[in-house]
């Protein structure tokens, strides 16, 4: 009787990368993309139109720590958005690794005001803004918005 072994697929380690590059009608765009390396992000963004000028990984080193003050003001504002019936626009890719579409979903269904959920397939986390799905629930969900006097 011959037994099969299924290999563990190894972890993959993926970095943000900061980048600038000119679009196909020479505008300068910027924007941030997860990969494992710089060519992967130049490949990606080279398929969508853009030359990248400029890239580089991002690191957390150098910033400062989160103090426990900064968690306290940050959960009271927080809690004080969910009471106060202020708009939320929550947009996620449903290829998020790095905050899964249940975990936004969850604070979504607490929030108290009007709210729109928008899920868009195959983006990921950090590559949401490079996705044209985007930009016309975000212009239908501002154009919704009361006028400020």
């Amino acid at each position: 009787m011959a037994t099969t072994a299924t290999a563990a697929r190894p972890t993959v380690k993926e970095y943000t990368f900061q980048w600038v590059g000119l679009d196909r009608n020479r505008r300068e765009v910027r924007g941030e993309s997860r990969a494992v390396s710089e060519t992967v992000v130049t490949t990606n963004l080279r398929r969508q139109g853009i030359r990248v000028t400029k890239i580089r990984r991002q690191t957390l080193r150098g910033g400062r720590s989160i103090s426990q003050k900064d968690i306290t003001f940050f959960t009271r504002q927080l809690a004080t958005m969910l009471k106060a019936g202020v708009p939320m626009l929550a947009i996620v890719g449903d290829a998020d690794g790095i905050i899964p579409p249940a975990r936004s979903r969850s604070l979504f269904d607490a929030w108290a005001g009007p709210k729109t959920w928008v899920v868009v397939p195959g983006a990921g986390h950090n590559d949401l803004g490079s996705t044209p799905d985007v930009w016309a629930p975000m212009a239908t969900f501002v154009e919704g918005l009361p006028s400020r006097p």
